[in-house]
Parts: structure tokens; sequence; C-alpha cells
């Protein structure tokens, strides 16, 4: 069964996990050679090191999966134990979609959990729709919740209004999103402290892209410029950073 594209907010968190690993593989490389050759050695190796790193680092553009078996596995309690938190059931989810393919039991395995009200639950499903092109799907999902003072919920519905070319609207959803996401900041899923930063890295620079060409569309050329640089700020990887304001390749083909 073939997997579905990875989103970007998803590429960008495994790039850094990447950099991350060969960063401190370069460390350890550059303490080696003070040790051996000195300071100055040290110096010049991690240099060299670390900017190998972060050029390998933009050149990733995939990321091998995990064993297909161990995913299975891990799924499989999902659906044998009811009684999971909410963020495990969409990492779940998910996997199923993304790592598998498998979006009949993705869209099963949430909408078994609907009814416990969790926004992530909802906001999973939604973007598992939206990636599938089924937006009138993600609407209805999100209509029980879209008026809750939560940014996941608020980002979603924005970018479910987006693709439907309501500009105006998509961007109040947007800019509610980036107002809750800054009093109360974003929802942690328990998947660790580091992924939990990386994660909100890539979530403010998806919501301010949005948010750009919301502005961009409605004409407003100096808020879309401002804030597609702030966007590209939280970017560490400069072959992610947007210097055109264009729909998302997925969202054009829908259009046509």
């Amino acid at each position: 069964m073939p997997r579905p594209q990875v989103p970007r907010e998803v590429l960008y968190v495994q790039k850094l996990h990447y950099l991350t690993f060969l960063c401190s593989g370069a460390l350890l490389i550059a303490i080696a050679a003070g040790v051996i050759y000195g300071l100055r050695s040290s110096l010049i190796t991690a240099l060299t090191a670390l900017s190998l790193a972060y050029l390998a680092t933009m050149k990733k553009k995939t990321f091998i999966a995990p064993n297909t078996a161990t995913v299975i596995q891990r799924i499989s309690r999902s659906f044998s134990n009811r009684n999971l938190p909410s963020h495990t059931v969409a990492v779940a989810a998910t996997q199923l979609y993304y790592l598998l393919g498998d979006h009949t039991r993705a869209e099963s395995l949430l909408k078994s959990y609907l009814a416990a009200d969790e926004p992530l639950v909802y906001t999973t499903l939604a973007d598992i729709y939206l990636h599938q092109g089924r937006v009138t799907d993600a609407l209805a999902c999100l209509e029980p919740v879209r008026k809750m003072e939560h940014p996941l919920v608020q980002w979603t519905y924005g970018r479910v209004l987006l693709r439907q070319k309501d500009y105006r609207t998509a961007l109040k959803h947007l800019e509610k999103a980036k107002k809750y996401a800054g009093s109360a900041g974003l929802p942690r899923a328990g998947t660790g402290f580091l992924n939990e930063i990386f994660m909100k890295w890539s979530v403010k620079s998806s919501l301010l892209h949005s948010m750009a060409l919301c502005y961009h569309k409605l004409g407003e050329q100096r808020q879309a410029s401002k804030c597609l640089r702030r966007g590209n700020l939280y970017l560490l990887d400069l072959s992610l950073w947007r210097i055109r304001l264009v729909e998302e390749p997925h969202f054009a083909r829908q259009a046509k």
C-alpha cells in the first residue's frame, strides 16, 4: 500500500532530529581531535564537521521508516487498549496513515476516540482528511470543536478554509491560533522534550506561512512579507525557507 507524502511540518522535525544526531557525532570527533592534536585542531574539526552536518541535513529529503512489524505491534496495542491518552492515539493513527498508508484503520482509530472530546484527535483526523483532499469531511470533523480556544484547532480549521480559498475567514482562525499559542503555548503531546520543541517551531512556522499566504491573497503585501520572514526564522534549515508566496502543491492540484 503506497504511503502518503509526509507533511512538511513532520519532515522538518525529522530533519532537526537528524541534525542533532550529526552534530553530536561532530562534537565527539572534535573533542577527540583536541585531545590528540590540540585546541586549534579541535576548533577546525568542529567547524568543518558541523558545516558538513548542516549541509547533509539540507540535502536530506527522505527518512527510513521504522520497522513495519514494530509499527503494527504498537498500533495493535492502541486498538486493544481503549484507555490510552489521546496523544498516543493520535501518534498511532499518524503512523498508520503516513508509515503504512492505511487510512481506513487510521480513520477508524481516531473516530473511536471522538467521544472523548479531545482536540488532538479531531485535528489529527481533520489533517488526514485534508491531505487526502477530503475538505468537506475535514470541515465536518472540526465542526464540534471549531469555536474552541485551542491553537491546534484554530490552526487546522484555518488551513482547511485556506484550501477552500476563503482567505479572509481562514486568516481570522489563523490569527486566533497565533493568539492562543502566544498566551497559553502549544499543547504538549507527551512525545519527549526535544521533540516538543522541534514540533513547536515547525507548527509556528507553518502557521505564519499560512497567514502570509492569506495576507498575500487579500492584497496586504506588507503583512504578508512580515509573516513570511517570521515564519522562516523558525526554520533552521534554509532549504525549507519560503522565498515566494505560493500555494502548497497539493492545494494547487485540488484547485484545478
